[in-house]
């Protein structure tokens, strides 16, 4: 175990929120000591150096380094200490390369609820990266979360949150895949975004030698929206 004393936090504690030479600098001459990691944790939890802190975490990440099972933990254990938009925004960033366990769940969903409400529009837009990752993890989430990304695509109240959910929703509409003889699960219904154009084969879906297939209804060709449900080798449009 190393002392977080053998780093010097005082870059981070002085750091202005928008330059990044001095950060990558500190990174560059710390990152290969093995108590960097958590270092950085430690530091996410203080208000004076959050923001720094949670920038070289980000940064780590995308370099490759990997948050263990332990650190991992404890970083989700300070998202409740974050009190600047920077540090959420970090850590909202960091989540697309972090699994996230099942014990976690409640204070990752609580996390991203919380920032879309925030202020800044940027954290609110990756707030809805953040629960569209829950859900990726989570299962569970699927359907609450799609739900969410189809009011953000309607209501949201900037141009960067409209957009973001329509580019969640494409890529759900991908791991629905939506295609004759995907393989789905025994029994499936999610409300998701309806394709446009719509594919062929789901436009024509009739019979099919591993299951019957709904006719979509015609309303669906004007739909933004459509619940898929898929039951007994069978998938739906059911509205």
């Amino acid at each position: 175990m190393h002392s977080d004393s053998e780093f010097d936090s005082q870059p981070l504690g002085h750091w202005d929120e928008q330059e990044t030479e001095s950060l990558v600098a500190f990174y560059t001459q710390n990152h290969r000591q093995d108590a960097f990691l958590e270092f950085l944790v430690a530091a996410s939890s203080v208000a004076s150096t959050q923001s720094a802190a949670t920038w070289l975490l980000k940064h780590s990440l995308e370099q490759g380094h990997e948050i263990g099972v332990e650190l991992r933990k404890n970083l989700f254990k300070n998202l409740r200490k974050l009190s600047t938009w920077p540090a959420k925004l970090h850590l909202l960033q960091c989540l697309q390369w972090l699994d996230i366990p099942a014990r976690n769940k409640k204070q990752i969903e609580h996390f991203g609820r919380s920032c879309l409400q925030d202020e800044n529009k940027y954290v609110c837009t990756w707030a809805l990266t953040a629960l569209h990752r829950l859900a990726h993890c989570h299962e569970e989430y699927s359907a609450e979360v799609t739900e969410l990304l189809v009011d953000a695509r309607d209501n949201g109240a900037s141009a960067s949150i409209r957009a973001r959910a329509r580019q969640l929703l494409k890529q759900q509409m991908t791991k629905l895949k939506l295609r004759i003889g995907g393989r789905w699960p025994p029994y499936f219904e999610q409300r998701c975004s309806v394709p446009r154009p719509l594919p062929k084969r789901l436009k024509a879906a009739g019979c099919h030698r591993r299951g019957i297939y709904t006719r979509l209804p015609p309303k669906l060709r004007t739909a933004d929206t459509v619940t898929i449900r898929r039951c007994r080798g069978g998938l739906g449009a059911v509205r």
